[in-house]
């Protein structure tokens, strides 16, 4: 905390341990927010046993932190691909979303995804599954790795 901020904090009679406190809990619950997730290379071991690698991108906003609803997008190798809504939360700097594939060129429409990324170490996970169809139906996928967490408040 730079020495200007903790001065001006102890002239508004709070103590420099309260406003670094509240500083981490993230947004206030009333305030607007938006965020967005997007990672280059997630990776995970598909249903065949073989290494897999996906791209997603997610962009959410709320009224508040804990009404987010927006969209994601999968992206893997080969041209596969995949759309659904999310809703989800922020607390502190950890988005969870959760939401159903709405759209999948390879037969995944209907097949629940939840992504968790906290915004400080930029660590994403990326649950899919069960999956709702296909030759891998019942089957669930987790893909982790790194990317880009932005939370944007007004």
């Amino acid at each position: 905390m730079s020495r200007r901020l903790a001065l001006l904090a102890l002239t508004a009679g709070l103590t420099v341990a309260a406003l670094a406190t509240s500083a981490l809990a993230g947004p206030s619950a009333t305030s607007s927010v938006g965020v967005e997730i997007q990672s280059q290379d997630l990776t995970g071991v598909a249903p065949n046993g073989t290494p897999a690698t996906i791209q997603v991108k997610a962009v959410v906003a709320g009224e508040n932190a804990s009404s987010l609803a927006g969209e994601l997008r999968l992206f893997r190798a080969g041209g596969a691909h995949g759309y659904g809504t999310m809703t989800g939360s922020l607390v502190g700097s950890i988005v969870t979303l959760s939401g159903v594939l709405t759209q999948s060129n390879i037969g995944l429409a209907g097949t629940p995804i939840k992504l968790e990324a906290n915004s400080s170490s930029g660590a994403i996970t990326v649950t899919l599954g069960p999956r709702s169809s296909g030759p891998f139906v019942g089957t669930t996928t987790v893909f982790e790795g790194f990317g880009s967490v932005k939370i944007k408040t007004s």
